[in-house]
């Protein structure tokens, strides 16, 4: 499967402050933040409309803070567990 695939333009804000910064690869934490707080993805695009030319978790990749996508991957694993379910 050839993906066609631009990274996601987003960027990482800090729930408690608003502070709003870019994200240096796997950024949990706002590197300028004085105190715990969640970070959330803030996306260019504002409305969702889920990629039709590609397959399992990548159609939402739009609205995901993608930069690459894996080759051979595009479902998500899931384990069916007896004892859990």
């Amino acid at each position: 499967m050839n993906i066609r695939f631009k990274p996601t333009k987003y960027r990482l804000m800090n729930v408690a402050t608003g502070r709003v910064f870019d994200d240096r690869g796997w950024d949990l934490a706002d590197p300028q933040g004085g105190e715990p707080s969640l970070v959330r993805a803030v996306y260019e695009q504002k409305s969702f409309t889920p990629r039709e030319d590609l397959k399992g978790l990548y159609r939402y990749a739009e609205w995901m803070p993608v930069r690459r996508t894996l080759k051979l991957s595009c479902s998500p694993v899931t384990y069916k567990s007896k004892v859990l379910a």
